[in-house]
């Protein structure tokens, strides 16, 4: 699983230590439906990226490049009306 969290710091030490102990709060272990032990932990902090301190609003945290099965593909001159979107809360 990969998080995306957003903190502040004064150094790139103390952003490190707060990832890592953020990063550790996800850590858990368990038994899951199949009587499986699972274990999640954590393995490493990925990346530390400086975000503008001035202001949050409006600042991009994460963004994924996804590939659209070829069926799912539409036309290149397709219209799209994102004003009739109806999101939902993630968490």
């Amino acid at each position: 699983m990969d998080c995306v969290h957003i903190f502040r710091a004064e150094e790139w030490d103390d952003a490190l230590q707060r990832a890592i102990v953020l990063g550790r709060e996800h850590e858990k272990e368990y038994r899951n439906a199949e009587g499986h032990a699972v274990r999640w932990r954590l393995m490493e902090v990925v990346s530390l990226d400086l975000i503008r301190s001035e202001t949050l609003d409006g600042a991009e945290v994460h963004s994924t490049l996804t590939e659209i099965p070829s069926a799912d593909a539409v036309a290149f001159d397709a219209t799209f009306n994102p004003e009739e979107s109806r999101p939902v809360q993630t968490f």
